[in-house]
């Protein structure tokens, strides 16, 4: 029963984690290098853009 519990949670915590990255990633397209990260060198995000609008 244990396991089962800690599995569910470890299940709830990446699904938490993971949509947060997916969360992260549309607002970085969508809102551009200033209002996410307010950063001098968008590299990151040039080719976070690249990929999805590809």
């Amino acid at each position: 029963m244990s396991n089962q519990v800690v599995n569910i949670l470890l299940t709830l915590v990446l699904v938490y984690i993971f949509s947060a990255y997916i969360i992260f990633l549309v607002k970085s397209v969508l809102y551009g290098k200033e209002k996410v990260y307010g950063c001098k060198n968008p590299t990151l995000l040039q080719k976070i853009k690249v990929i999805f609008l590809m």
